[in-house]
């Protein structure tokens, strides 16, 4: 059996421009990839509200797990609302938050709890708490 020792990265002959190639998509996939899954349960006549402040863009994926309709919404710095795809019981709908905007999931039951599963991808440091309707 023969062992192959390599002492240096210009031992291995592989052109500089292909580890650059490789360097740069590496950098590249990991900042883009960072995605977060979580299920959170609203109570009723609450708002789950999902990136407050300053932050970088991203996307979610909302799946309304419950039996209660949720109105969606986005709130920038500035406080101007823009209101999204209501989502009705077990739907599914993805949007692209832009950055400094926050994603506002008003449960509209006045007795229900709401269910939701969340997949985020890109900006995952984001500051989440519940507010009254």
């Amino acid at each position: 059996m023969k062992l192959l020792f390599v002492n240096s990265i210009h031992d291995m002959k592989i052109p500089s421009n292909y580890l650059i190639y490789l360097l740069l998509l590496f950098m590249l996939n990991s900042q883009s990839c960072k995605i977060t899954k979580s299920t959170s349960v609203i109570e009723p006549e609450r708002t789950f509200v999902l990136g407050e402040g300053n932050h970088d863009d991203f996307k979610i994926k909302v799946t309304n797990e419950g039996t209660s309709d949720l109105e969606l919404f986005t709130t920038d710095n500035a406080g101007n609302v823009k209101l999204l795809t209501p989502v009705k019981p077990k739907q599914t709908c993805k949007h692209k938050i832009e950055e400094n905007t926050s994603l506002n999931l008003k449960n509209l039951s006045p007795t229900e709890k709401a269910k939701v599963n969340l997949k985020i991808k890109g900006e995952t440091n984001l500051k989440m708490e519940y507010k009254n309707n």
